[in-house]
């Protein structure tokens, strides 16, 4: 007999969550290290999440570092980057720009860290799982305490250098922290994942993935009711047993089911709409590349013609990749500088546009409008296409013959108007 109790009615108008859901964890609790694991179980288990999150990784892995004079308007050549070759013992330069890249992106924190006394040795990132901050009475996280491979170290933060520097003073850090609409004065002083703002339509697309699998694991048929007057608990536990064995799972789809004893069988219904998983699935994709910059015709086949392509590889760089970089070469940037001793106010760490496929078109369009209006020296543009100038004169500013100061003559008359008659004397001289 199945009995129905009724729930107890409650004046608590108070929003109840899930114990194991995201936001229960991010925050409802202080537990920072399990949100951090679940926003990493996102990535691990929602395709459109990781997928999103690879295209933006992998193109700022694959830009190349500069280092820019602004007095000069110039790239410098300078040794500065050869660290990035091997920044350690366990990631190549690909390998530790896409993972710092994915671990800002993922839990909206980074932790980056620089090895060496007075030459840089090396460059490496601490994972955020395994940060813990301590704030002092300003609010601000004075200390870092980083917990991973049963050890823990602490990094203080120094007013004068402002580094988080490690306890043997070898190990220099900064640490990138996404927008948190509380402030990060708040309870937990980590930046806040863009991930937290699609969290419920991360769930509902594990659940809508949940859902078919388990359909399918019953053979693509859903549930039922068997109904009787009476079973005995040896017959309940008997017949349990059979559906289980003999007629549940997409092996056992198709079998016929032979009743006894009075049993009936009625298929549960649900309508098209309650069944339209695929609809909602699509509609929750959008939601999470949207979130993520990831322009339509990169996911979208219909929409994959080569003009569309052209203009959303552009918008991915311009809303997604570049300010991506913008963020993480100020980090690494303040990092090597306090190295090489190199002045921010006058260099800066930055990426050529002309070497970025999506964006070289439309900068060579920009270059070209700008050197058709004459106001710039053959050397100006040049370095705008980031070519070496021109010895001589490349610094002249060349315009045509035809063109004179607004208001003026059209031309100088300077023609000689002096009479050319010929005035040869035709007396006729004949001998007569």
């Amino acid at each position: 007999m199945i009995k129905f109790f009724k729930r107890k009615k409650s004046n608590d108008i108070t929003p109840r969550h899930d114990p194991g859901s995201f936001y229960d964890h991010l925050v409802g609790t202080r537990n920072y290290d399990l949100s951090f694991s679940l926003l990493i179980e996102y990535y691990e288990t929602c395709s459109p999440v990781a997928d999103a999150i690879d295209r933006i990784c992998k193109a700022f892995s694959n830009l190349q570092p500069y280092l820019f004079d602004k007095h000069t308007n110039e790239f410098v050549d300078t040794p500065i980057f050869e660290v990035l070759d091997n920044p350690n013992l366990y990631m190549t330069r690909h390998q530790f720009l896409f993972n710092i890249a994915a671990t800002y992106l993922i839990t909206g924190n980074l932790f980056l860290t620089a090895t060496g006394l007075t030459k840089l040795q090396g460059l490496n990132y601490v994972e955020s799982q395994y940060l813990t901050l301590h704030k002092d009475h300003r609010g601000f996280a004075n200390k870092v305490y980083v917990s991973k491979s049963y050890q823990t170290n602490t990094y203080t933060f120094n007013d004068k250098t402002e580094f988080y520097i490690s306890g043997n003073n070898i190990t220099r850090a900064t640490l990138a922290q996404a927008y948190n609409p509380k402030g990060l004065q708040d309870t937990s002083n980590f930046g806040t994942s863009k991930l937290a703002a699609i969290s419920k339509e991360i769930e509902q697309y594990r659940l809508v993935a949940d859902h078919n699998i388990s359909l399918l694991g019953k053979g693509a048929k859903v549930s039922g009711i068997l109904s009787t007057s009476s079973l005995s608990d040896d017959q309940y536990e008997r017949m349990k047993s059979q559906v289980n064995n003999y007629f549940s799972g997409a092996a056992n789809a198709g079998r016929v089911m032979v009743l006894e004893n009075g049993l009936n069988f009625s298929n549960a219904t649900m309508s098209n709409t309650d069944m339209d998983y695929k609809t909602m699935r699509s509609a929750v994709e959008m939601s999470i590349y949207k979130r993520l910059e990831i322009p339509t015709a990169l996911i979208n086949e219909s929409s994959m013609t080569y003009s569309n392509l052209e203009v959303a590889n552009l918008m991915l760089f311009d809303s997604a990749v570049l300010p991506l970089a913008d963020t993480l070469y100020q980090h690494l940037q303040d990092l090597i500088f306090s190295f090489y001793k190199l002045d921010s106010s006058r260099y800066k760490v930055t990426y050529d546009v002309n070497e970025i496929p999506a964006l070289r078109f439309r900068n060579t369009q920009i270059i070209k409008e700008k050197a058709s209006t004459g106001a710039y020296t053959y050397n100006e543009i040049r370095q705008m296409f980031g070519d070496n100038k021109l010895m001589e004169g490349g610094d002249d500013v060349y315009i045509t013959s035809t063109q004179v100061p607004a208001g003026g003559d059209y031309a100088d008359d300077t023609t000689d108007t002096t009479d050319t008659t010929d005035t040869t004397d035709t007396t006729d001289t004949t001998d007569k």
